[in-house]
This record gives structure tokens, sequence and C-alpha cells, in this order.
């Protein structure tokens, strides 16, 4: 197993003497820092205080539980770049979604397997360190918006396109891809009535939807197959993953919208989406819009998994549906206007196919 540069801090809130030494024993092992909570409320001090790379917390503690000490740290700007890692010995699906509407990165089931948590701290740590590299840019680029307005957009465009060249190099295929869903979804959105600030966003936001394809193998990634039941579970982590990288930079609008779309761009408005089954308006608008951009870009472009569609195939994929694909996963005022303006994703498609990135 691959290593995270060390030594990182990690706080275990842990009641239980036996389990809190027996994950003191494996992360001090792989060369990590620990420091100890035995209830919610010393967590919530020592996180304060020390800033501790990641938390691992339990689910069951005296004076504050787990989901509480979890949405108490999220909801404080100083302390939510902090991941969490949640064990628990619960396992139905209401306390899964309250882990994460509490701000919970991950989770862990007891009895805790040594080599599965060293994996999952290993990787949390990894998107935490991708957010801290973005959010230093963002903030040193802030600093410059004073000086040189002009030069600050350049540089910030450039620091997301970094990122999505990050993505390249796992999937070739990205760069073109990514550009067209840039101007599709912007498109999209001024077709709808969206004002400029909104529609310039999204344009730059969009571009990071796959981002969290980063901490997908390749062997997952560029499969030729369709993918069995285990590696489809592993190819649905990349919306997470993403919203992990992009969820630290509350002052960067495209950043944050990029996140939002990260997290819910596989969501369908009939509520058969993934990760959180959301439905109609609870899914972000950013990501409704950019959902029909990403399919209708997937259907014409050649993918390891499938051949390139033509135009009127692809809509009428959207429109009627097919095996993968239904027009109740869309909302359908947004579907009916992109419908409407077919032939700019048409020319656009055309015109930027097989360009390089950027």
């Amino acid at each position: 197993m691959g290593s995270v540069s060390l030594p990182f801090s990690v706080l275990i809130v842990e009641d239980d003497n036996s389990e809190r030494r027996y994950l003191d024993l494996i992360l001090k092992n792989e060369g990590y820092r620990t420091e100890f909570a035995s209830d919610g409320q010393k967590a919530l001090d020592l996180v304060r205080e020390q800033r501790p790379d990641m938390v691992i917390l339990d689910v069951l503690l005296p004076l504050y539980s787990g989901f509480e000490v979890a949405r108490i740290l999220k909801e404080d700007p100083q302390t939510r770049p902090i991941p969490i890692l949640m064990l628990t010995v619960l396992d139905d699906t209401a306390s899964r979604m309250e882990g994460l509407n509490a701000g919970v990165e991950e989770f862990l089931h007891k009895p805790v397997d040594p080599m599965e948590l060293l994996i999952r701290v290993r990787n949390l740590l990894k998107m935490k360190e991708y957010a801290e590299l973005l959010s230093r840019r963002n903030r040193d680029l802030e600093r410059k918006v004073k000086e040189r307005t002009a030069q600050l957009s350049l540089s910030y465009r450039q620091s997301v396109h970094a990122l999505i060249r990050v993505t390249s190099l796992k999937d070739v295929s990205v760069g073109d891809h990514v550009r067209r869903i840039s101007l599709f979804a912007e498109h999209l959105s001024r077709s709808i009535g969206m004002d400029d600030h909104f529609s310039e966003t999204i344009h730059m936001a969009a571009a990071l939807h796959d981002i969290g394809k980063i901490g997908v193998p390749d062997d997952v990634l560029m499969k030729e197959d369709s993918l069995n039941e285990r590696e489809w579970a592993i190819m649905q982590e990349h919306v997470r993953i993403g919203g992990v990288i992009l969820g630290f930079s509350p002052e960067a609008p495209a950043v944050e919208m990029g996140r939002e779309i990260a997290l819910a761009h596989h969501e369908n408005f009939d509520g058969t989406g993934y990760p959180l089954n959301l439905k109609g308006e609870e899914i972000p608008l950013s990501a409704r819009i950019v959902k029909i951009c990403d399919v209708y870009d997937t259907l014409r472009a050649k993918r390891p998994y499938k051949s390139a569609f033509g135009h009127e195939e692809s809509l009428k994929r959207l429109s009627e549906g097919d095996d993968r694909t239904r027009p109740e996963h869309f909302d359908p005022q947004l579907l009916a206007s992109f419908l409407s303006e077919e032939a700019f994703y048409r020319d656009t498609f055309r015109r930027l196919e097989n360009t390089p990135i950027f």
C-alpha cells in the first residue's frame, strides 16, 4: 500500500479503552501521531486547540454523540476542513444519512479491519492535501484581486485548469470533454434566464464535475467491458471524492459550485440517482444543468466501454431513453430548453471534438 507524507496527526475519539488502544497501535505502526478523547466535549476541545489532520470518531459517545460532534465541527469554518472518519456498529441507511448530513466524509464499521482503516485514513488525508493546496492557491489569488483583477482572473482559471489536467492524466478524453461541458452548461444556464454571474461561474465550475476520478483506480476507470457490482460501487465513489477535494473553498464561487456539481451531477430528477437519491429541486440547479450536458456529451463521445453516437441518436436517447438513461432523470424544464437549442450543442461538439485541453 502506498503512503502519504508523514507524520500526520489523528485524533481518535472512542470511549472504549481497548478499542482506542487497538486503533492507536494500527496508526502508530504506520507512523501517524495520535491523540485521544473519550467523550464528545473533550473531542471538540482538542480539535479546536490542536487542529489534528483528521478525526476518527465513534458514533456512540458520552456527552455528545458522534453525529453531534461532527455537526458542530463542520459548522465551524475553522474546523470544517478536518476530515472525519466515523466508526459505527450501525448499518442502517438512516444512520448513514444522518452522518452525511452532519458532514462526515467516510464511514467504517466495527470491528475495524486494520488494512481498510489505513486505506481510508490515507485516502482522506490525500484528499485533504489536495483541498488545502487549492485553498492556499485561492487565498493567494484573493490577495491579488486588490492589485490586479484581470491577472487574478487568469491565474484563478489556471489553478482550476491545473486540477483538470491532473484528472486528464487518468483519462485522456477529459480535456475536450470538460471544455465542451463548460460551454454547454453556460449556454443552457443563459437559455433558462440565469444571470451573468451564475452563467460565468458554472462555465468554470462545470469543468470540475469529475475531479473525483483522481481517486478511481485505472483498471476500473478505463475498463472496456461493463463494470461489475464491486467496480460500479468503486466508480460511484468519485462523486464523494470530488466533494472532499473541492469542499474547503467557500471563498471561491466557482470551486464552491464545482463541489455541489461534483456531489450531485449523478442524482436523477426522479430520485433514482446517487449518492443520496435526491429528487427534483433537492438537487442543486447547477448539478441539474451539468447532468444533461454531461450525458449528452458522453453519448456523443467514444468511451472505453461504448462507441460514439451521432447527434440525432443522442437526442433520441435523452428524450426517449435507453437501457441507461431515461428522460425522467432530467429536470423537464432544462431538458426542453436543451432540446430547443440542440443546434448549438451539435455545432459546439463538432467544433471542439478532439481539441487540446485548454
